[in-house]
């Protein structure tokens, strides 16, 4: 199994899943990890606090 499936059992009707992450500076983000319907295939996608964690690390966010 891997951990895509780990997260999203294909019986399960949620598709997504919440978690918090804290950085080395201590401070906390909530990210949540769901699926994208769009296409052939369900695609993962990171949202919440995400751009702002990308931006306060000075990541380059794709999209």
């Amino acid at each position: 199994m891997d951990a895509f499936q780990h997260f999203f059992p294909e019986e399960e009707h949620d598709k997504s899943v919440q978690f918090m992450v804290m950085d080395s500076d201590q401070k906390q983000y909530e990210f949540r990890l769901a699926t994208r319907n769009k296409g052939k295939h369900p695609k993962p996608a990171i949202t919440g606090d995400w751009l702002n964690f990308v931006g306060n690390k000075g990541l380059k966010s794709w999209g």
